[in-house]
This record gives C-alpha cells, structure tokens and sequence, in this order.
C-alpha cells in the first residue's frame, strides 16, 4: 500500500554543534545585511547590548536555512508523491530547549503538513505528573504551530518507550491515550 507519511524523528542541530559552514557568514550578510565574522564572539560572551541582536540574527538565520534545508524539502517531496510529511523535534518541552535545539520551534514544524510532538510513556500515572510543568506545555507549542499555521491538526507519537528501556512491565495503552485525549492534541 501507500505510505500516509514520511516521520522525521529528533530532528535538531542542537547546542552540541553547529549547524554552521563555511557559507554561513555570507547567508547571514545577505539575509541580515552585514558580516558575522567579526562579532562571533559575542555568540558566546556578553559584550553588552549588541550581544541580544548578533545572537538573535545568528539564530534567525539558522533556523530558517534548517527549516528551508532539512524540512521544506521533505515537504515538497512528500507532496509532490501524494503524502503527509509529519514527525517533531528535539527538546520540544520548552521554551528554552526550543532555542537549544532548534532557534525557531515554530519555523521547523511549519514546514511539515501535520506537525507533531512526543509523549513516550505508555504509564497514565506518569503522563499525569509530567503534564505538570514544564511537559504539560508541549502539546500547547505543537497545537499553536498548528492553528497558526492552518495545519489539519497534531500528531502525537504515543509510545511504551521509557517502560521498555526501564524494563519494567507495559502499562495500560488505553488508559495513556485517554489521558492524551484531555490535552489539547488534534488527533
């Protein structure tokens, strides 16, 4: 049969490293108007106020080539074959984490048709406590890009995964995705 999707899983270049080339300085003086090169260091280290408007500009200009790069291209391949691309990043949780690992959470998952988020627990009990902050917030970023964006809805990725790895016992899927219901997820 014919796929329904294409899932990007993990998707994120993260704090451990660059997504950066040798290109960079240039994407930058073109999309911002002048050269990085000289300020790299306030990347890194406070040199005042100007500090905000480098690190902003670097990130703005990142998160767009990943999400026109990595993808927008999966998108126009999906639709070009009839299929949903869809799946969700890394470090999804947070507001914080969002700039750790992707700079603009909203402009990655623009790019996918049904854009997604993770809640990997199959135990209803510990879905109830991590909803509290700051995992309660995840499915809310996810359905944000999708109302902002006129998407058709979230996926979720509902999954046993931690009970697996800790080797304990399946807890009740049914009961996991009755709780997921309650949260403010477009199935």
């Amino acid at each position: 049969g014919v796929p329904y999707g294409v899932l990007s899983e993990h998707r994120g270049y993260g704090a451990r490293y660059s997504p950066v080339g040798g290109r960079f300085p240039r994407r930058l003086r073109t999309g911002k108007g002048y050269d990085i090169t000289p300020y790299l260091p306030a990347l890194f280290a406070d040199f005042g106020l100007q500090s905000m408007k480098y690190r902003y500009d670097f990130y703005d200009v990142v998160s767009t080539r990943t999400a026109e790069a990595f993808f927008k291209q999966i998108g126009d391949w999906c639709a070009a074959h009839g299929i949903l691309s869809t799946g969700h990043l890394l470090g999804e949780e947070t507001l914080l984490t969002h700039l750790t690992w992707e700079g603009d959470y909203f402009a990655s998952l623009r790019e996918m048709h049904l854009p997604g988020i993770d809640m990997v627990t199959s135990d209803p009990q510990q879905l109830l406590n991590e909803i509290r902050w700051p995992n309660f917030m995840t499915p809310k970023f996810g359905s944000s890009v999708a109302h902002v964006y006129d998407k058709p809805g979230l996926m979720c990725e509902i999954s046993a995964f931690r009970e697996f790895i800790q080797g304990t016992d399946f807890k009740d899927p049914k009961a996991m995705a009755e709780r997921h219901r309650t949260l403010p997820l477009d199935f």
